[in-house]
């Protein structure tokens, strides 16, 4: 019979990310976002608006690709309860074109968790619900008037996802919402809920 494994987790094999050679680059720069064995592998940037990054790269060069941005309305340093991120999902699977995929049980399980890295503080993403949700749905809140509102909030999204999970959330955690495109409609995202950790 197996013994149980113990309760000392791995160590984490952190990316390097030279936040001081991003900063000279581009003082937007607030984090690092990774998703091992996919294409999400990113600087993520923040503006005054939600419409600066859509169509402009990391050194502020038009592009229709844009980048991975952070919603401006939050703080900079991820500590909101809920942090939306967005990118495009691009055809040649660029960019948050792979978190389609999370529409997969399979592609969960073998996906689970990702890397935000801040030029303070690492965190690994522990993701534990995709939902496809309208533009006008709530996965974009970032401000809630009480604990029990948060609550509902993340039970809402386990209810609603695509995927099972072990995930579940507390009250005090913070969250990130990764937030792309679908091929369905213009009026529904694809929105991947983890929390930091």
């Amino acid at each position: 019979e197996d013994a149980p494994p113990e309760p000392t987790e791995p160590p984490v094999d952190w990316p390097v990310v030279d936040f001081e050679g991003l900063l000279e680059i581009n003082s937007d720069c607030v984090g690092w976002i990774m998703i091992e064995d996919t294409a999400v592998n990113y600087p993520v940037v923040q503006s005054e608006d939600n419409s600066y990054y859509l169509n402009r790269l990391f050194d502020g060069t038009w592009n229709i690709v844009g980048s991975i941005f952070l919603d401006y309305r939050v703080e900079a340093d991820f500590s909101c309860r809920n942090s939306p991120i967005y990118g495009h999902r691009m055809n040649d699977g660029s960019m948050f074109a792979d978190l389609l995929h999370y529409r997969e049980q399979e592609f969960y399980d073998l996906h689970p968790i990702g890397y935000l890295l801040t030029p303070e503080q690492n965190y690994q993403i522990e993701f534990f619900a995709g939902v496809l949700e309208p533009t006008d749905g709530s996965a974009w809140d970032y401000e809630f008037d009480s604990d029990e509102e948060f609550e509902d909030w993340i039970q809402a999204a386990k209810e609603k996802s695509c995927f099972e999970s072990d995930v579940n959330p507390e009250v005090t955690d913070k969250i990130v919402t990764l937030s792309t495109c679908t091929r369905e409609s213009g009026y529904v995202r694809l929105v991947l809920y983890g929390r930091l950790k």
